[in-house]
């Protein structure tokens, strides 16, 4: 252990540690002194200063297959030494839980089918309950299948990002007794409220072993069971829906049957989740430097009041967004200029984006939607009416951090849009970098590519130009359809710009869970220097949506509070600090400034019950910590403040809530020695909390052992008195 180099905390590279020690020599005791080998060690390292779920039962189209299709809406997270288990979904099929009409949802399709029916029916059940029943007549081989949807509009749980936390379990019936497994394949989607691309798994086989035809069997299986997915398992329940096809097989092959009937009941799926867990912040696991939180101004908020703007931007009584993401119009203005002096005045960066470059540029004369042509007289004029914007913006009093080329250049739209290339983006940088130069801005860092999705595949060729890729300053993309996943940044800042969903409004602290999930995943996995949302205030043309963080009159949403959970107290120039937890039922990350050697500990707990969460600090101390809450009750408040005892700390995170614990590491130890006949007297402050000293022969760390003598309190000092012995001993303080 020892004092920290924060000249060496830069993103990607781990901190450089120089020891410092006293050492002890019998032999050499000049002027009754002892030498110090560097300096001492200190005690302060100084750094930065209820989503609904809508179940899904369907069937899947495979040839000779009976399918049941299991889809659940469910988020991001996880749950198991104290355990609680929450039923996720229930489907007993009886009268109460069966919607009117459900008996329309069923399917057939291929040849050689006949007398169809896919119904529910009284007695067929266990104990002679309400049944799903699938039967059918198979009339020749490679016959067609036959399917069955069931939708349940309220479905509430646990959602969870590992296979292991889920139990999958159902009662079966059949008529053939050549079943001998039903297939089950695992399918996700990224997004909540938005699609696009899903994942699916080698297909699992679920054995029924021996049963006994016309009799129910109860089967229950882990979806992590590797013995039924023997492949790699690509199932990612990050995101927002995923699917579970229960696919029944069995028809003997090309055998023909009548009559072929399957019965399923009692529908299963739960999940446990740890109701205590430990966690470690490791102050010297140094990751990436954060440079905020933001959202934009774009069309919707072009003049905020006094008001809104400390509610988004002020970290003493708002979220403190640190960065705000404005437009710039094809003709090289802005009309947000208010709002940008507003965020800047409470100590946010400003940063702009256009949507379309000038039609003149475009291959379809109009700013929606088009082509970027390429040209040496289109690069230049586009480069200069960006630098020329960047400068307007620094006379207006307004100095931007960065500027985009092109917000989604893979999307054509009905409103402001261009398509671009990746061979345009690599050629037209140059002419943006010297435009930059040449109007006194160069400061302004270029950013790109923005793609609709966390997608980079376009800016290969500029990064992998030696040339173009120094002239970048940021690398960006935007999260739809898509999930948080590690990026090459080529040694660039790496931004994520955009995101939100676009299915019904839903303020409610179970959305914001959601987003908190989102954040996290893209601080720890993706490891991303800032984070937006995309608008602040929304415009909602269709209706109320998500779009913002507030709702369509301006009130705040719980995602709004969640984001301020980061984005108010984890400021530009903190770094992520690496954190081990003993479960996946609470989602935990945290931050350091090396300047103040403030730090933040963000804390998730997405299930319905409450953990008991125990967090030790490794490689600094604190005297306490103030936790900040957001839950379906509380937003963003301040709790009172809890003591450290040392280096550990415990707290209960309540149900459905997001926890802050804001503190400083503690101030500078000094370790003093005296000799006192054949003793040694070391002291060190009292108020100096989680501290052992240890002593050595020599330097390797391996043979530093515990002082045995127990300090005594005398004023406000640590006293341990030692004995001398030959040769040298060296003393620390050591943070366990």
């Amino acid at each position: 252990m020892g004092n920290l180099d924060y000249n060496e905390c830069i993103p990607g590279k781990k901190p450089q540690m120089k020891e410092s020690f006293i050492m002890f020599n019998s032999m050499s005791w000049l002027s009754e002194r002892f030498q110090t080998m560097s300096r001492l060690k200190q005690a302060r390292l100084r750094s930065p200063s209820g989503n609904q779920m809508v179940l899904l039962l369907r069937g899947v189209s495979i040839k000779r297959h009976l399918c049941v299709a299991l889809a659940a809406g469910l988020g991001i997270f996880a749950g198991v030494t104290a355990a609680q288990t929450n039923t996720i979904f229930d489907e007993t099929y009886d009268t109460a839980n069966t919607p009117a009409g459900a008996n329309a949802l069923g399917w057939s399709g291929g040849s050689g089918l006949s007398n169809i029916v896919v119904t529910y029916v009284d007695g067929a059940g266990v104990g002679s309950t309400r049944a799903l029943v699938i039967r059918a007549d198979f009339t020749q081989a490679g016959s067609g299948y036959v399917a069955y949807q069931y939708a349940n509009p309220a479905v509430s749980g646990n959602p969870s990002t590992n296979l292991g936390d889920y139990q999958l379990s159902f009662d079966i019936k059949v008529n053939n007794s050549g079943l001998s497994a039903i297939q089950c394949v695992l399918q996700s989607w990224g997004n909540t409220g938005y699609g696009g691309a899903f994942t699916t798994t080698p297909g699992g086989y679920i054995p029924l072993g021996s049963y006994t035809t016309g009799t129910f069997k109860h089967i229950s299986v882990n979806l992590a069971d590797v013995t039924i997915w023997s492949g790699t398992n690509t199932f990612n329940p990050a995101g927002g829906t995923w699917q579970i096809q229960l696919q029944v097989n069995g028809w003997n092959g090309a055998a023909i049957h009548t009559n072929e009937q399957v019965a399923i009941d009692n529908l299963t799926v739960t999940m446990s989740f740890q109701t205590s867990s430990q966690c470690t912040v490791n102050w010297n696991d140094v990751h990436q430097r954060i440079d905020g939180f933001g959202a934009s101004s774009a069309w919707t908020a072009p003049s905020l009041s006094d008001s809104q703007a400390d509610m988004f931007f002020s970290t003493n009584n708002g979220i403190g967004l640190s960065l705000l993401r404005n437009r710039i119009a094809p003709d090289g203005t802005t009309l947000e200029l208010v709002t940008m002096q507003k965020a800047l005045a409470r100590g946010a960066r400003v940063w702009s984006t256009p949507f379309s470059p000038p039609a003149v540029y475009k291959d379809t004369n109009s700013v929606n939607g088009g082509d970027f042509v390429s040209s040496t007289g289109n690069y230049q004029g586009y480069a200069q009416q960006l630098a020329a914007y960047v400068a307007n913006m620094k006379n207006s009093g307004i100095n931007l951090y960065a500027v985009s080329i092109q917000n989604e250049p893979d999307q054509w739209t009905t409103y402001e849009s261009c398509l671009w290339t990746a061979q345009q983006f690599h050629d037209f940088i140059p002419y943006l970098y010297n435009a930059l130069v040449a109007s006194n801005v160069a400061s302004t860092k270029i950013l790109m590519p923005e793609y609709s999705r966390w997608q980079f595949d376009i800016a290969t060729n500029a990064m992998n130009d030696t040339n173009t890729s120094a002239m970048v300053g940021i690398l960006a993309g935007h999260n739809y359809g898509s999930t948080a996943a590690p990026v090459d940044t080529y040694g660039k800042a790496l931004w994520e710009t955009e995101i939100s969903s676009f299915d019904v409004f839903d303020g409610s602290i179970t959305n914001g869970i959601y987003w908190a999930g989102q954040i996290h995943a893209f601080m720890t996995v993706a490891e991303v220097n800032a984070w937006h949302y995309y608008w602040l205030i929304p415009y909602d043309p269709n209706g109320p949506e998500n779009l913002a963080l507030t709702d369509d009159s301006g009130n705040p949403t719980k995602r709004m509070y969640v984001l301020g959970n980061y984005s108010r107290f984890v400021r530009p120039g903190y770094y992520r600090v690496g954190v081990t937890n003993t479960a996946s039922s609470t989602l935990i990350s945290a931050y350091k400034d090396p300047a103040s050697a403030n730090f933040a500990i963000v804390a998730i707990n997405p299930n319905s019950g409450s953990v008991t969460q125990v967090f030790n600090l490794s490689g600094f101390a604190a005297s306490t910590v103030t936790p900040w809450l957001t839950s379906g009750a509380l937003s963003l408040a301040q709790q009172s403040a809890l003591a450290v005892n040392g280096t550990v700390f415990t707290n209960v995170l309540p149900a459905l809530s997001v926890s802050t614990f804001v503190g400083q590491a503690a101030a500078p130890a000094t370790l003093a020695a005296t000799k006192q006949g054949i003793n040694i007297i070391l002291s060190w402050a009292t108020n100096i909390a989680g501290y052992s000293l240890v002593c050595s022969t020599n330097l390797a760390p391996a043979h530093w052992n515990s002082v045995l003598s127990l300090p005594v309190v005398v004023g406000n000092q640590n006293v341990v008195t030692n004995s001398i012995t030959n040769g040298a001993v060296f003393y620390r303080l050591y943070v366990p």
